[in-house]
């Protein structure tokens, strides 16, 4: 297990440890009292007494791993040179000195009483705070924060309708008001003597980085992605690969270096692209690849875990995994995590919104952008919310929600927007284009508060790296892409081509056709594949593979006790009534409707919900 938690209150004030975490782990945490009143407790998995550092000057504890620049050490000797930094630089130092990891950093410095929080420039591991006058909490399991018992818990319910209509909030909103999440590449500073803290920025944010544009070069992304895997892999230890048909996990693969070997682990429907071309790279990266298909009992079982550390209930594959290999051994696991998203333009969604002029040129995989001069703050918040609303209908969430919760959902749509408004704002005061707008409130909020619950479901039992993704030379060089050379994975296929020849011959998952087809070509596969229409030569090849991977369905459909669980989580918030979700459930199990996944986000929503009744 990985994880940290911080305490400053009142000693008569404190629970138990084990009571607070809700867990009992197999391994040893290491439990330091930094004052009669405060507790640091540091979760590592086996590896530990390696992640902490302690001089006469300072207590170091770090929760994941990093690289400093232009160092080639162990962590030991990194949180040592970390502690040289910190006393000659301060914290900006530090940050400044960090090349690459996904990690928070603690440190007290003995001398002027105080600890400093840390994190990266991605803020990768949630990392969530809470005060109040019984005392403050920093931790990277909100559900801990609640279980102190310190803390008021109010429903906030814009929080509310932005987690059920996107799946995640925006800036340091969530579900409840009390809870709070350090920005990313920020530092929270406690005062152990006077009880406060405050938040410092680092420089160079890089949601607010916006570079002179410069063209693709082939010779430096070349070295940039070889670099950073080569970087990861020297402190990584055994690691193992989630590997998946798309690109993201195939450029880590594919430039990881040979001399530390990966096996590799995937799940999905067996008849789906994605294991198809999974297979393939495994194949020709000539290591071992394992596909197992979790049953409903399987994800029955970890569901009340994997809420209890996280605070949502997404991505339990990655938790069964996760725990399968660390059974195997594997102290770490590669993820493939916004690498799509810097070079491959991911998060260009405004193409589709604004200009008929982009709806056509994307048809021709050409990207044609808008700028913030011609369309009004409220206008862009209004194309980004549709471009990510979940809920395209209503008529869905009636089956087995409360008319009354959907018309409160409804109704805190104009307070999304505006959080929406407050997003484009401040990305506009760098920059008039949209596209990178879109991208970096996407990948500011979504990414940071949804989609990294992949990682934090792993981080349960193995430490997860993010090798392209969080290395900052590489993403920052990234930034220098205009959004036309990166958008439709423009990018991301030409360092594929250019780089790994053999692996660019593999089809794209999405598209069913070879990664060295240029992005129009796949833009177009995508929108026959969707009509299923397929032409001989182009499409056609893997015609029979589902371009659905997604095991909820028939999870939900088999499994009593994963219905019962969702039935009496969405019960609990009183967003539901006995009889709707008994019947929606029953036609679930009679195969007369299709579950997905949204059910048990909304029931997640629900179990916070229950904490305010």
């Amino acid at each position: 297990m990985h994880g940290l938690f911080f305490q400053d209150t009142a000693t008569d004030n404190k629970k138990a440890f084990d009571e607070i975490w809700r867990f009992n782990p197999s391994e040893t945490y290491r439990h330091n009292q930094i004052t009669p009143s405060s507790d640091f407790f540091l979760f590592d998995g086996q590896s530990y007494d390696d992640s902490y550092y302690q001089s006469e000057h300072t207590l170091i504890f770090i929760d994941g791993s990093l690289a400093l620049t232009d160092r080639d050490c162990t962590l030991q000797q990194s949180l040592a040179a970390i502690e040289t930094i910190y006393l000659k630089h301060g914290y900006q130092g530090v940050i400044a000195a960090i090349a690459a990891g996904s990690f928070n950093l603690a440190i007290v410095d003995k001398k002027a009483e105080k600890v400093l929080f840390l994190n990266d420039f991605i803020g990768s591991i949630p990392l969530y705070y809470a005060k109040s006058n019984q005392g403050t909490v920093i931790s990277t399991n909100p559900i801990a924060l609640f279980n102190t018992g310190l803390f008021p818990t109010t429903l906030d319910m814009t929080g509310v309708a932005s987690y059920a209509h996107l799946g995640y909030a925006f800036g340091s909103r969530h579900i409840t008001r009390e809870l709070n999440k350090l920005p990313a590449n920020c530092c929270l500073e406690y005062d152990l003597n006077r009880k406060t803290s405050k938040i410092l920025k680092g420089h160079n944010n890089l949601f607010e980085t916006f570079p002179e544009r410069q063209n693709y070069r082939k010779k430096k992304y070349a070295q940039l992605i070889n670099k950073a895997c080569s970087r990861v892999a020297h402190i990584s230890g055994k690691t193992a690969s989630f590997l998946s048909g798309g690109l993201d996990s195939r450029m880590v693969t594919a430039a990881w270096p040979k001399d530390h070997p990966l096996e590799h682990f995937t799940y999905g429907a067996p008849q789906s692209a994605e294991i198809e071309f999974a297979e393939q790279v495994a194949r020709l990266n000539n290591e071992p690849l394992h596909h197992v298909i979790p049953d409903g009992g399987d994800i029955a079982a970890m569901i009340e875990n994997i809420f209890d550390f996280s605070g949502l209930a997404c991505f339990p594959e990655r938790y069964f995994f996760a725990e399968l290999m660390a059974q195997r051994g594997f102290n770490s696991v590669n993820d493939g995590f916004l690498i799509d998203v810097f070079l491959g333009g991911d998060f260009f969604h405004n193409d589709s919104y604004l200009s008929p002029v982009s709806k056509l040129a994307k048809y021709l995989g050409l990207f044609i952008d808008q700028s913030t001069a011609k369309h009004s703050t409220e206008a862009i918040a209004e194309a980004y919310f549709d471009s990510a609303n979940l809920v395209k209908s209503y008529d869905q969430l009636s089956q087995y929600l409360d008319p009354d919760f959907i018309g409160a959902i409804k109704q805190a749509k104009p307070a999304i927007l505006d959080d929406i408004c407050t997003e484009v704002k401040r990305f506009a005061q760098h920059t008039d284009s949209v596209a990178y707008i879109f991208r970096n409130i996407t990948a500011a909020n979504r990414s940071v508060n949804y989609t990294l619950s992949q990682g934090v479901n792993a981080r349960q039992f193995l430490k997860v790296n993010y090798p392209l993704g969080l290395d900052k030379e590489l993403i920052y060089t990234c930034l220098e892409l205009s959004p036309m050379q990166a958008a439709y994975r423009r990018g991301q296929l030409r360092a594929l081509k250019d780089n790994y020849p053999d692996f660019a011959q593999i089809p794209y998952s999405r598209t069913l056709v070879p990664a060295t087809y240029p992005a129009a070509a796949h833009k177009w596969a995508s929108i026959l594949n969707g009509k299923g229409i397929y032409i001989p030569g182009f499409n056609d090849r893997y015609k029979e593979k589902s371009l659905h991977f997604s095991n909820w369905g028939h999870w939900f459909k088999d499994n009593r006790q994963l219905r019962d669980i969702a039935r009496n989580w969405l019960l609990s918030g009183n967003i539901t009534d006995s009889n709707r979700i008994a019947s929606f459930f029953a036609a679930i199990a009679e195969n007369k409707t299709r579950a997905s996944g949204h059910i048990f986000h909304i029931a997640g929503i629900s179990k916070w919900i229950s904490r305010t009744l």
